[in-house]
């Protein structure tokens, strides 16, 4: 059975990725598109994926949540980000480097 703490890691990755696909998919496709949207609702969908990034990196690092689903969604989502100097770059970066030092965690065998 899951601690406390283990599940809701799990909830918060879960909804922050949610959160964080949906809002750059909707971004994605408005500027693929060319639909003309108001800045404030530009600015909110921005807004809503940041926030999503923010309960990532709290269940990564608060409650310690190691998922193998996670570990790959963080190295494509980075990879992603590579290409959006200069913030996205040093996010990318930032996650390459926690991942370089704590990435033998989400592998670990629980018993």
């Amino acid at each position: 059975m899951e601690t406390s703490s283990t599940a809701h890691g799990k909830n918060t990755a879960k909804n922050g990725v949610i959160l964080l696909v949906v809002s750059n998919i909707a971004l994605f496709l408005i500027v693929l598109l060319g639909i003309q949207i108001p800045q404030g609702a530009f600015a909110l969908l921005g807004g809503l994926s940041t926030i999503g990034l923010i309960m990532v990196f709290v269940a990564i690092t608060k409650h310690h949540y190691r998922a193998k689903w996670l570990f790959w969604f963080l190295i494509a989502y980075s990879l992603l980000l590579l290409i959006s100097p200069p913030i996205g770059t040093a996010i990318a970066l930032v996650v390459f480097i926690f991942l370089a030092v704590k990435g033998k965690s989400f592998f670990a065998r629980t018993v």
